[in-house]
């Protein structure tokens, strides 16, 4: 299980020949997960020191934002095809 897939990713080449990624917006990275996983890749997060911010404000906080993540990830379901 991975825990937080907005940080930093590091993918093999090979993981986007044979995947194809049509989401556009915040849901981007949790497709990238979900396709690789079930093409048969291994998923593994490493733990890594997290430093909250000392300025400026986070943007995915946003109902907005909110709103359009969960309008992707409701039609990547639906439509989803591996």
């Amino acid at each position: 299980m991975v825990l937080d897939i907005n940080w930093i990713n590091l993918w093999k080449k090979e993981v986007f020949n044979k995947i194809q990624v049509k989401s556009e917006g915040v849901f981007f990275l949790g497709e990238i997960v979900d396709r690789a996983k079930y093409s048969g890749y291994k998923i593994i997060e490493i733990p890594s020191l997290y430093l909250p911010r000392k300025s400026g404000q986070a943007k995915g906080g946003k109902l907005s934002s909110i709103f359009k993540a969960v309008v992707e990830m409701i039609r990547y379901f639906f439509v989803r095809k591996f």
